[in-house]
């Protein structure tokens, strides 16, 4: 059974969008939020698996919605919006799917069995990924890190591997000269790494301890990193005490 969100200040979204789920037997709509700030709320305690999100809206858009929620627990994104211009930035936060209204049912329909299937595979792959956490030893970690990506499968060593941010139910895995995308939540690629290289700094954000260039404190014990790749990131106070281990 799918839960799902509907995420739309225009009511008449809402119904629409409810109306259409109505006969989907393994689909559940746990709840409605009619703006960003309830939305928030909402995702955190309902804990859905998909959510219909719409961009423009009051209190907090889209986007800082997504900002708020912890990358661990980001649902399936599908946006729902009047404006194309936003599609773009819809994809950079890895959402599913982008319906641009008007939509017709087939696109609508479209949408939701690319999210059902994306879900029943994201939750096998972490499924099997606890199998082998649990048979393994702990102390396992990556040496390397297999990358899909056009019916090929690239290897990335993790000696290269500046800094890793979480974007939605992907990471991003930098490295001096690159970017690749992987379908993993950062909390599990944390644990396959090696805590005296890696290190997490922010919610969305691990460092390669070896890739750090320069660090400067920034405010009530953050601090601003500038890695070997010269991007710039950002520490936590949530994770002060991981910075002060460097000290």
């Amino acid at each position: 059974m799918l839960s799902v969100l509907i995420v739309d200040d225009e009511k008449l979204a809402r119904d629409r969008i409810s109306f259409l789920l109505k006969d989907e037997t393994e689909i559940n709509i746990c709840g409605e939020s009619n703006n960003g700030l309830q939305a928030i709320k909402d995702i955190q305690h309902y804990k859905p698996d998909l959510v219909f999100l719409d961009v423009q809206m009051p209190e907090k858009n889209g986007f800082e919605v997504l900002q708020e929620i912890d990358p661990d627990e980001m649902p399936t994104i599908i946006f729902v919006t009047a404006y194309d211009k936003y599609a773009l930035d819809a994809f950079e936060v890895c959402a599913i799917d982008y319906l641009l209204k008007p939509f017709d049912d087939e696109r609508f329909f479209r949408a939701l069995r690319k999210a059902q299937e994306s879900t029943i595979k994201t939750a096998n792959t972490q499924d099997l990924e606890k199998l082998i956490a649990r048979t393994i030893s702990g102390n396992n970690y990556y040496d390397r890190i297999s990358i899909k990506k056009d019916g090929r499968i690239y290897f990335v060593e993790t000696s290269e591997i500046v800094l890793i941010k979480a974007s939605g139910k992907y990471v991003s895995l930098h490295t001096n000269s690159e970017t690749h995308m992987l379908r993993k939540a950062i909390s599990l690629v944390e644990q396959k790494l090696n805590p005296k290289k890696f290190m997490r700094i922010h919610r969305s954000t691990i460092i390669n301890i070896n890739k750090i260039r320069e660090m400067q404190h920034w405010h009530k014990g953050e601090y601003v990193l500038l890695m070997s790749n010269e991007e710039k990131v950002f520490s936590s106070s949530n994770y002060k005490e991981n910075i002060q281990k460097l000290f």
